[in-house]
């Protein structure tokens, strides 16, 4: 991130998006590889997990906009990667990391999906107080995908952060020693 620049990450917080679920230890090749395929190529499946983490709001809900959700997932590689990732629970920022970016002297903004299923109420407060920033923008009726489904608001937060970045003074820096 530099000056001025808004950087749109994840939660900023060292659990990410919490532990593994448990069934991932349960399904077992070639069961996961079996119920993977299925889930693909059902139609029902991919809408309900899209609904699931973009709510009302979110895109079209045709067969291109289903399409779009299962293309990642048919590529050479995705399979694994996805398991791996279920296997280990969605990544967080490190600490010491979120440590770091609380002590970037530039305005920081934390915007949320209102109904946000994955992580818990308390997250957005969270995340602003680990990383220096004011109260959270909660975007109401946004779940957690809120950057898909309501990017309007998405863009209106950053441009009022951008705008904010624009307008602070900024710190003078020394000049190089020779």
């Amino acid at each position: 991130m530099t000056t001025g620049d808004p950087h749109v990450d994840g939660d900023a917080l060292d659990t990410g998006a919490g532990p593994p679920p448990a069934f991932t230890y349960m399904l077992i090749e070639p069961y996961r590889t079996s119920l993977l395929r299925l889930g693909l190529g059902t139609d029902a499946v991919i809408r309900k997990v899209y609904d699931t983490q973009c709510g009302p709001a979110g895109p079209r809900r045709d067969a291109a906009g289903l399409d779009q959700w299962r293309r990642p997932l048919r590529v050479p590689g995705a399979k694994r990667a996805l398991w791996d990732m279920l296997a280990a629970g969605v990544p967080g920022l490190p600490a010491n990391r979120v440590a770091r970016l609380a002590g970037v002297r530039l305005p920081k903004s934390v915007v949320f999906g209102a109904q946000d299923t994955v992580l818990s109420r308390q997250t957005p407060q969270e995340t602003a107080r680990r990383i220096g920033a004011p109260p959270p923008t909660l975007i109401p009726g946004a779940r957690h995908l809120t950057m898909i489904s309501n990017p309007e608001a998405v863009a209106t937060a950053v441009d009022t952060l951008t705008a904010t970045a624009v307008a602070a003074p900024r710190p003078l820096h020394p000049s190089p020693r020779t």
